[in-house]
């Protein structure tokens, strides 16, 4: 097997030699070295050698008689790699892999040594060897301080670094796709981000908020120093567990709207567009919780369809407290802002949770958005929480229905009697107490066909009414 050494070169070149012990299966003979560089140009087995430095690094190990000796000896490449350009370091490092694979190499010892210090280091290596995009077995070593100075002892890092690796391809397909990818070691960081990631996508709250966060959290803040050679990896992970954890006390709306902003950056649309909406329907709920016109939670799909039945403006009057029979007719354009941005949002999940064969959402990415920001304008502005019940607001109401109502009983019968509208208006209101039925009942002959076409108009003016024709203008006084 054709193997190679790709060695990091260090600044120094010790007077006095120190004990070099191995535990690798580099053939490495336990004895005195001036330095790691040393003792490995003294392996056997050994095809070629690559030591990459900076010009400072090298000139050092050349100027050595036993290091430089020994190097034109195995004939040891130098190869000169930019100072404190961690990036470039790597590359080089990739050029040189790949061109041993080119030559036939098939094991390649890549020698951390004099950088094992350098967290970014290792974990741009670990990442190359997770990678695998090389067909040559790659091992990673290093020469662990025994005693400083004195005593070192070379050691395979694969298993760390693997596992290094293992962890930046968990955080990194974790903060990107809310999954977790398929890897062969599992740890407890792996397994509470699986148990995260599937209850995020299933929607299961209860397990978010109750054990995958608090113990996710408490992981990562016990794992803080080993993993601090993540980074920024670790860093973003850890805000995005912060972020989530710090909607559980929120309102069940602000949590909705926080997840569906949430999954759009991801670009999971159907549940960013699922959310949006359940988002709508609590926060309506919530304030007519808090004006007293509603006593209960939506946390069901009964009474959200009571809200959602409201704001098509056919509420189950029965089920809402309303101060007054006209509270929906006064309050009606506030109502239909959050109706119309309802409908517009259900429409596009709609469309995405069928299949579209014909149909291209080319712009839902600015959509979806642009939908976020209406709905954060509205609660923002309160405009929910301007709803007007007052009796001057009751009166006009109640004048524009009965004008209404006139109008109809006129086209239906072509009466100019003015007396009409008075008769009208008892008959309007004694329908609005729930009193006509006892009429019409009770005295066929006062009442007679009076009442019956009355209320055949009343009736007509109310499916008028609830298909949005014929509702208060905002502009009465």
């Amino acid at each position: 097997m054709k193997t190679a050494i790709i060695a990091l070169l260090g600044l120094t070149v010790p007077k006095t030699p120190s004990q070099y012990d191995n535990d690798t299966e580099l053939e490495i003979v336990s004895g005195k070295y001036i330095n790691a560089t040393h003792a490995l140009l003294s392996a056997g087995g050994v095809d070629r050698y690559i030591l990459l430095g900076t010009a400072q690094s090298i000139a050092k190990q050349q100027e050595s008689d036993v290091i430089g000796g020994l190097a034109r000896e195995r004939q040891a490449e130098f190869v000169e790699t930019p100072k404190d350009d961690l990036q470039k370091i790597f590359s080089v490092t990739i050029d040189q892999l790949k061109g041993l694979e080119k030559q036939g190499y098939e094991h390649v010892v890549i020698d951390m040594t004099h950088s094992f210090r350098d967290s970014v280091m290792m974990s741009l290596m670990a990442t190359m060897v997770s990678q695998a995009i090389y067909p040559l077995t790659i091992s990673l070593i290093y020469a662990q301080e025994v005693k400083q100075y004195e005593h070192y002892r070379f050691k395979s890092v694969d298993e760390e670094i693997l596992g290094a690796a293992n962890i930046a391809m968990l955080f990194t397909t974790f903060t990107t796709t809310l999954r977790v990818p398929p890897l062969l070691t599992k740890t407890l960081i792996y397994d509470e981000l699986s148990s995260l990631s599937n209850h995020l996508v299933s929607n299961q709250f209860k397990e978010i908020y109750d054990s995958d966060i608090p113990e996710l959290k408490k992981t990562l803040q016990a794992y803080k120093q080993p993993l601090s050679f993540m980074g920024d990896h670790y860093t973003t992970l850890l805000k995005m567990i912060e972020e989530i954890a710090q909607t559980k006390e929120k309102k069940t709306y602000e949590q909705f709207l926080f997840f569906s902003k949430f999954f759009l950056d991801k670009s999971y649309y159907l549940q960013a567009s699922t959310y949006l909406i359940e988002s709508i329907t609590y926060y309506v709920a919530d304030i007519l919780k808090g004006l007293g016109w509603i006593d209960f939670d939506v946390h069901d799909y009964e009474k959200q369809q009571l809200i959602v039945n409201l704001l098509k403006m056919n509420p189950k009057i029965e089920a809402f407290r309303f101060p007054n029979p006209y509270t929906l007719d006064i309050n009606y354009q506030r109502f239909k802002e959050f109706a119309d941005l309802r409908d517009s949002v259900a429409e596009i999940r709609h469309n995405l949770a069928h299949i579209n064969i014909n149909k291209e959402y080319v712009d839902i990415d600015t959509t979806l958005p642009a939908f976020l920001k209406i709905y954060a304008d509205l609660i923002d502005a309160g405009v929910l929480k301007e709803l007007e019940s007052s009796d001057a607001r009751k009166e006009s109401t109640v004048r524009y229905r009965l004008e209404q109502l006139n109008l109809e009983h006129r086209q239906l019968y072509g009466s100019q009697n003015d007396d009409s509208f008075t008769k009208l208006e008892k008959i309007f209101k004694k329908y609005e107490d729930g009193t006509l039925d006892q009429i019409t009942q009770i005295d066929q002959r006062l009442s007679g066909d009076f009442c019956k076409k009355h209320r055949k108009e009343y009736q007509q003016l109310n499916k008028l009414k609830k298909n949005k024709i014929l509702i208060i203008s905002e502009t009465l006084s």
